[in-house]
């Protein structure tokens, strides 16, 4: 009838066949991110979520591209008719195929950021992190960009699928390729600021710095504000 909505009753996900007013039920699913370190994530089209609580979801059958943070890209995960998860059984860090309740399982690496001076650090989507401790976290494979302090994109390191970090030979200041272990190593320089009259002054991400002493540092590469403390 002209005006009406017709589809395939198999489609039990909609409403409304055979009147002029279509209406979609998602199918009830289940996503538990507490596994991983990120700080939000998302299935392509649902938004941003946070990674501290299980979401409840209805979602339409289809294939549906997962993210952690800025990471895309991180497996592609399929809403089947019947409302259960389906994917690559090479996607180890995903538990839930066969259900309607996937767990995301970031792989255990750790970082340490002690042999550079900047304050707080972070690989994209983990949030700030202490620079005087190593930090133990789940990712799941990607690239992540590494930020010292306000500097931004001080190197991309790749995590793989078996847990361990890649990144470009070029990035000397970084060691642990190939391992699950990845540790920053600041390139060496002194700033003497004796010449002026501040107490105490600042490179981008250091904290500040007795005007009094020549200051040795530890520096990703990267271009840093001075500051003077007036």
């Amino acid at each position: 009838m002209a005006g009406m909505v017709d589809y395939d009753p198999a489609l039990t996900y909609l409403s409304g066949r055979g009147t002029s007013a279509l209406a979609l039920h998602g199918l009830p699913v289940t996503v538990d991110p507490r596994g991983q370190s990120s700080e939000q994530w998302g299935f392509s089209g649902t938004g941003w979520h946070v990674s501290g609580e299980v979401a409840s979801l209805r979602l339409l059958p289809g294939d549906y591209v997962l993210t952690t943070g800025s990471v895309a890209g991180q497996g592609v995960v399929a809403v089947t008719p019947a409302g259960i998860f389906d994917y690559d059984p090479a996607l180890t860090y995903l538990t839930g195929w066969g259900t309607s309740a996937l767990a995301l399982h970031g792989l255990p690496v750790t970082v340490d950021p002690r042999g550079q001076s900047s304050r707080p650090w972070a690989l994209s989507a983990t949030g700030w992190l202490a620079p005087g401790e190593v930090a133990s976290l789940r990712l799941l494979p990607g690239d992540y960009w590494l930020w010292a302090g306000g500097i931004s994109w001080q190197g991309t390191v790749t995590v793989t699928r078996t847990g361990t970090f890649e990144y470009d030979s070029a990035l000397t200041y970084l060691s642990g390729w190939g391992t699950s272990a990845l540790a920053l190593h600041g390139l060496p320089v002194t700033v003497d600021p004796r010449g002026q009259s501040s107490q105490s002054w600042a490179l981008t991400a250091t904290g500040w710095l007795d005007s009094g002493e020549v200051a040795s540092l530890r520096l990703l590469p990267r271009s840093s504000t001075v500051r003077v403390r007036v």
